[in-house]
């Protein structure tokens, strides 16, 4: 009896000890893991910070120079008598202030462009998101497309081959610094703000920064056939200065960033994109000269009450404004 209860307290025992060591074992290596687990997540963070700083951060342009930024804008040499004879120009621009840029432009331009614009502090995260869902481009909002027409940041993009890791790191450069420098351009112009205009809130800071970069973005984004900015696309295509864009007009003008050439309004094929084909016929089906009677005026009266009337608030892109214009679809006018 006495000898089974000793065996039976060492057997205890034994087993009391082995799960001891066992336990040991497993806490000695979950500790090991733990640490590993830790040393690369520290070692990954320190490669990528050497990276951003090497890659991202180093040779960044000056940012603060762009609040002063002289647009090169076109020399115009008149007569005596203030006629325009000649304009001499490496880009055919002319700045205008924001207040002289007509409300229906800026209102399509970030319908199109980027439609959180008043909302967001220079990055647009859920623009991101929904670029990245549908798989499309179009996730850089108006401060970073600046950014990255003035600074040129796109180059190091053109010299990779397409699908290669070169190219895909020069592209996640480039987004980078996208991000960092429409940052930085936001704290440079609110701060000039808060200088100029101390008595302003918050609100109405961000607000005056946000008209600035508009102000920036529109007079220095190229428009096709020479144009550089609002004010010389505005003469250029419809003879009319910026502050008197219509609806349509500053619709098709808010189109030609994405592709100057595509919609150009001089080229056949701009004009089919932009507005469809255009036939007038007779009852009977047979062409009718535009001109007769008062056919032409009735279709521009037509036209501009239709545009007039029309919602632009669920177009939220150049195709579907184009569409929309194309859709006005067909109207019978009566000539007298």
């Amino acid at each position: 009896m006495n000898r089974s209860v000793f065996m039976m307290q060492k057997n205890q025992k034994y087993h009391t000890k082995n799960g001891t060591l066992k336990s040991s074992k497993k806490r000695k290596v979950l500790k090991i893991c733990l640490i590993t687990l830790i040393t690369i997540f520290v070692v990954g963070i320190i490669t990528f910070a050497v990276w951003l700083k090497k890659n991202v951060f180093e040779g960044l342009p000056d940012v603060t120079q762009v609040k002063d930024m002289q647009f090169q804008q076109a020399t115009i040499i008149t007569d005596r008598n203030g006629v325009e004879l000649y304009k001499l120009f490496e880009e055919n621009r002319e700045y205008v202030d924001i207040d002289d840029i007509n409300q229906h432009m800026i209102d399509a331009l970030v319908a199109i462009e980027d439609q959180r614009y008043w909302e967001h502090e220079g990055l647009d995260p859920w623009g991101i998101l929904r670029a990245a869902i549908k798989r499309t481009g179009g996730a850089s909002t108006l401060p970073q497309q600046l950014m990255t027409n003035v600074f040129d940041l796109k180059k190091g993009i053109g010299n990779a081959k397409y699908g290669t890791f070169e190219y895909y790191e020069e592209r996640a450069k480039y987004k980078l610094r996208q991000i960092v420098l429409s940052k930085r351009l936001n704290t440079v112009l609110s701060n000039q703000i808060k200088q100029e205009k101390p008595n302003l809130s918050n609100e109405e800071i961000k607000y005056e920064m946000k008209r600035k970069i508009l102000e920036m973005y529109l007079n220095y984004i190229e428009l096709g056939n020479h144009s550089f900015g609002i004010e010389a696309a505005s003469q250029t295509y419809f003879g009319v200065h910026a502050k008197d864009l219509t609806v349509i007009q500053s619709s098709i003008l808010a189109s030609l960033p994405k592709g100057p050439g595509q919609y150009n309004p001089f080229t056949e094929n701009g004009r089919n994109l932009l507005m469809g084909s255009f036939e007038i016929k007779d009852a009977n089906g047979k062409e009718y000269p535009y001109e007769e009677g008062n056919i032409k005026q009735q279709i521009i009266s037509q036209f501009t009450t239709a545009i007039k009337q029309g919602s632009f608030q669920d177009k939220k892109d150049s195709s579907s404004i184009i569409k929309y214009l194309v859709g006005l679809g067909s109207f019978s006018v009566v000539d007298s």
